[in-house]
């Protein structure tokens, strides 16, 4: 996590250096890949540390970063101007995030990474093996989410939306707090 300092603190397993981060100075948000470290700076600069295989932690000439956020083996980040870079592991057409415009927030999954556009639409790109990408038809939507191999959608009335893998229930949220709504007072 980041403290108030701008400092970041980590715990868990260090074996590709992932957690060497006690340099960093001046860090507004983190964000975790399966071995890898990415913080974004106050400056709009990013950093990044950890496992390099496929060049994820080639994030040193971004500048202008308003958002990052990390899968397995890749970084993005989006720029103040509503554009999306990516760095590392490029195939299962991750690649098509640089060809996005007008993005207002993004969300990474395992191989998969959501955009947020300012009309409300979501656009995706990755791997789509177990239906995480299907965002296609999702409208008004304010706020981004993925996980492993879901993603997540949430409108301004409270209605979320799902997409993905389900085989630990995690794309019954909706229906969920539907069942926590009926058992309110």
């Amino acid at each position: 996590g980041v403290t108030s300092d701008g400092t970041v603190v980590t715990a868990g397993a260090n074996e590709h250096g992932q957690r060497n981060v006690s340099r960093w100075r001046g860090v507004k948000a983190v964000a975790a890949g399966s071995h890898h470290t990415v913080a974004l700076h106050r400056d709009g600069t990013v950093s990044a540390e950890g496992y390099d295989a496929y060049g994820q932690l080639e994030v040193k000439q971004w500048r202008d970063v308003k958002a990052i956020a990390a899968g397995a083996a890749y970084t993005v980040a989006l720029h103040d101007d509503g554009h999306v870079s990516i760095a590392g592991y490029r195939d299962s057409g991750l690649h098509e995030v640089e060809q996005w415009r007008g993005i207002e927030a993004i969300a990474s999954g395992e191989y998969h990474v959501l955009g947020l556009r300012g009309d409300g639409r979501v656009l995706a790109a990755g791997c789509g093996r177990d239906g995480q990408l299907d965002v296609s038809q999702w409208e008004n939507i304010e706020a981004i989410a993925a996980g492993g191999n879901h993603s997540l959608g949430l409108t301004g009335d409270g209605r979320i939306f799902t997409a993905g893998a389900n085989e630990c229930g995690q794309l019954r949220l909706e229906e969920l707090l539907r069942e926590n709504d009926r058992e309110t007072p």
